[in-house]
């Protein structure tokens, strides 16, 4: 008797440290898939982003362009 609770506790012990261990690395698991799709969805609006504001300095830079050829063609006038 004595010998089997020396051996069985600790064993039992072990058994059900694997147990919860294995359900928290499960659990970190579906966590970091979470978190994966999230960082995934951002870059994705961060991108969407970035391309407006490269259209948008696009059109300054056109009409930027626009004004300093009237600017050029006014000075030619005086």
């Amino acid at each position: 008797m004595h010998d089997v609770l020396i051996v069985g506790v600790p064993l039992l012990m072990i058994l059900a440290g694997l147990f919860f261990n294995n359900r928290a690395i499960s659990d970190l698991k579906s966590e970091s898939k979470d978190v994966r799709a999230e960082i995934r969805d951002m870059r994705i609006e961060t991108r969407a982003r970035f391309d407006r504001v490269d259209d948008r300095l696009t059109d300054i830079y056109r009409i930027i362009g626009e004004h300093e050829g009237r600017l050029q063609a006014l000075e030619r006038q005086r």
